[in-house]
């Protein structure tokens, strides 16, 4: 029982100084990692991003643009509708100088700034498509013209395809699909430019309710055939008539 004692008396006492240290360590080292947060979070970039929208506003008979917040961002003074192809892009197309006993009119961009962009071309217009249920613009593509030649560019103003086209429409109902024209001859590309039916058809039209569905060709012989997305030939023109299929 006394070794038990004496082993006890023996153990090395509690310094005091050196636990008040250590607390004192352990505090300064608590407050330089709250320092570094509060530092840190000054620096940091808000990570809540607020998004625009910009609609048209009709007032006192004429139109402008109005964005989300409320702000006026284009006084209403066109007589036609201005046209904003993407509601998150301060794109807007104007027409002005409307002649409607000829049909005559001007086309021009301009951006939130008011400022005129694109006047590189004459012609400045949205691509407008529709179905039985809605109607929409085709997204990043515009179509612009210089004389009767056109092409298309993106909304960042990246020509996508070049001014050589007699025309350049949407294929009614199907998105991501224009009928092109040169040279008297009709091909189809895609918004983004890539040309998946050469201008070389009297005819196009969709095969089906997508673009997946294919396009149905008529060459100048009158003969009808199918083409597919991927440009592969689906059926050779040897056909006197090919139905629209409403379940694709």
């Amino acid at each position: 029982m006394g070794n038990k004692g004496r082993r006890y008396d023996a153990e090395p006492k509690l310094n005091i100084k050196k636990v008040i240290a250590v607390i004192i360590a352990i505090i300064i080292i608590v407050m330089f990692i709250y320092f570094l947060k509060g530092l840190f979070s000054q620096n940091k970039p808000n990570t809540v991003i607020k998004s625009t929208s910009y609609f048209p506003i009709y007032q006192d008979e004429k139109w402008g643009v109005i964005n989300s917040n409320g702000d006026m961002v284009i006084n209403p003074s066109y007589e036609e509708m201005v046209i904003i192809p993407d509601p998150k892009t301060d794109i807007f197309l104007c027409t002005y100088d409307v002649d409607y006993s000829t049909g005559s009119y001007k086309t021009k961009a301009i951006n939130a700034k008011n400022e005129e962009i694109l006047t590189q071309y004459e012609n400045i217009e949205a691509l407008a498509n529709k179905d039985s249920n809605h109607l929409w613009y085709e997204q990043n593509v515009i179509k612009v013209g210089n004389g009767e030649k056109f092409g298309t560019i993106n909304y960042a103003g990246k020509e996508l395809l070049p001014l050589e086209y007699e025309e350049i429409t949407p294929i009614l109902g199907i998105e991501d699909s224009l009928l092109i024209k040169k040279d008297g001859k009709y091909g189809v590309a895609t918004n983004d430019g890539k040309v998946i039916i050469e201008p070389q058809y009297a005819e196009i039209s969709a095969l089906g309710k997508n673009k997946i569905a294919g396009y149905i060709v008529k060459d100048e012989t009158g003969k009808y055939g199918i083409i597919g997305y991927s440009a592969n030939t689906i059926l050779p023109n040897k056909y006197e008539g090919i139905t629209r299929s409403l379940w694709k």
